[in-house]
């Protein structure tokens, strides 16, 4: 089931037990901030590898179907190879934000500048893009600070 990168599931599963030793031993809430960072850890990792193993359940259950070469399953067969081929992209897009620093929030800031209304108004645009696209994303998304633009009647 190793798939190298991002989807290295027998590295996290044993990362997984590594971090579930540590939170054994009898004085592990001692320091309660590293406690919590060790359990967040934890659980993140479980996440990913039970998404991973749903989809990896979920492709061999349609490889098998396809298998059948029954014309009556075709339809269902169409509906779930287009699930599975957004979940793949989905997971895919998971192993680009990977690295240790890829858990951390980002600040964006969008300035339009000096360019008059057709400047603020694809600010605005650009500003409900970034928005849409990290929802789609599912990242949280606060506006900490937000200038409207001065109208000239």
């Amino acid at each position: 089931m190793c798939c190298g990168g991002g989807f290295d599931i027998d590295m996290k599963l044993a990362k997984i037990e590594a971090l579930e030793a540590q939170s054994s031993v009898p004085n592990f809430w001692d320091e309660a901030t590293a406690a919590q960072k060790i359990m967040r850890e934890i659980t993140r990792l479980r996440q990913e590898v039970e998404v991973w193993q749903q989809t990896s359940r979920r492709l061999a259950d349609a490889i098998i179907l396809a298998e059948m070469d029954d014309p009556d399953m075709a339809e269902e067969l169409t509906a779930e190879t287009a699930v599975l081929q957004q979940e793949v992209d989905d997971l895919e897009f998971r192993t680009l934000l990977s690295n240790k620093h890829d858990e951390a929030n980002a600040l964006l800031a969008i300035h339009a500048g000096a360019g008059g209304t057709e400047a603020q108004d694809w600010a605005q645009m650009l500003q409900r893009m970034f928005i849409r696209w990290a929802e789609k994303h599912k990242f949280a998304v606060d506006i900490l600070d937000f200038t409207p633009a001065m109208r000239r009647a």
